[in-house]
């Protein structure tokens, strides 16, 4: 087994960080308050375009570390402690707000919580669930290719998914492929191919550090000023210049340095990200936290926007990372890996059975 790339994740760490900065701006009502032409204005979204790639990031991502060659075999045990996760994350958050408040969380509510996938209470979980279902093939699909076949696989991927997609499509109703915007199962698995083969064939390994961070700056002044004076088409998760930020991100983080402070640091906080978004996006968080309560800041300078912004999506890393910190001791106390494990040999004994008479 290779060595831990702790680069990559401190940027799933920082992917959560910009998708809180993503929440704060669009849900916590900044955007849509701040007076068109103005600096804050500006600067607003200049920061929502920084952002915007962040579920792209961890997408690529998934694919980038998730791809082994060999292929791995993919556990069931590892979605069902995943699931235990989200229920669990969600159903904490709505018992702490109908303690609080019982007027606010009904019974309904909490059971709601249970059936994250049915409800799709979370887009990227009922996403990453399609992707965890059909990951095994495109395992298989990716490990199977030569490097020049993954190659092309890859530029095809971004030419006809991104490029054509986003810039050959004149309005909403004429969008091709039904990616929703990059809301989709079909986007994520798209994104988790492109990781694959980045890890496959070693794809950006001989692009420098500061020529990729400036390259990304670039394309999101690109995007910025596009936003401003021209289109919003390229402010999408499916965005060529999105996409070329995540790609990057992912290419530069895998090779940055991390000290061995660092390392204890990010493997303390690192099995915490998900659950930041997840905490974040709980029904009742959602609503009560996030619903424009930052709408103040679009009256404020920029500089007190952009800081107060990023002071807090800071802030809720570290408790959400705290708080699943609880959550992993609570896991292993009851032994829950041991059970999903369990529960896992039992499925595939099933399956075998039925495929057996099919």
């Amino acid at each position: 087994m290779g060595k831990r790339n702790y680069g990559i994740d401190l940027l799933r760490l920082f992917a959560m960080f910009l998708v809180i900065v993503l929440h704060v701006l669009g849900q916590g009502g900044i955007l849509k308050n701040t007076a068109v032409g103005s600096g804050t204005y500006a600067a607003a979204w200049f920061l929502e375009i920084l952002a915007y790639g962040a579920v792209d990031i961890f997408a690529v991502i998934s694919g980038y570390v998730g791809y082994r060659d060999p292929v791995r075999k993919t556990r069931l045990s590892s979605y069902i402690l995943l699931w235990l996760q989200v229920v669990s994350v969600g159903l904490a958050a709505a018992l702490f707000f109908r303690l609080l408040r019982p007027d606010l969380v009904s019974r309904g509510d909490l059971a709601l919580m249970l059936r994250p996938v049915s409800k799709r209470l979370y887009w990227y979980f009922t996403a990453y669930t399609g992707l965890f279902f059909v990951k095994p093939l495109l395992d298989r699909a990716v490990a199977a290719c030569s490097e020049t076949t993954a190659r092309k696989v890859f530029l095809t991927i971004f030419l006809v998914f991104s490029c054509f997609n986003t810039l050959l499509s004149f309005d909403q109703d004429s969008l091709s492929f039904n990616l929703n915007g990059g809301y989709s199962f079909v986007w994520i698995s798209l994104l988790y191919l492109l990781g694959a083969i980045m890890k496959k064939c070693g794809l950006g390994r001989r692009l420098s550090i500061p020529g990729g961070l400036l390259t990304i700056l670039a394309v999101t002044a690109l995007t910025w000023l596009s936003r401003l004076y021209w289109t919003e088409k390229l402010v999408a998760y499916t965005s060529p210049t999105v996409l070329c930020a995540a790609i990057l991100a992912v290419a530069v983080f895998s090779r940055i340095p991390v000290g061995r402070r660092m390392e204890k640091l990010i493997a303390f906080a690192a099995p915490g990200a998900f659950s930041v978004y997840i905490l974040n996006c709980q029904r009742q968080v959602w609503n009560l936290v996030m619903h424009n309560r930052f709408a103040f800041l679009a009256e404020k300078p920029a500089a007190v926007m952009l800081l107060s912004t990023l002071l807090f999506a800071f802030l809720f890393v570290a408790g959400a990372v705290l708080c699943d910190w609880v959550r992993q001791q609570l896991f292993r106390l009851l032994r829950l890996r041991e059970l999903a494990e369990a529960a896992e040999k039992r499925v595939e004994a099933g399956l075998r059975l039925v495929a057996e008479k099919l």
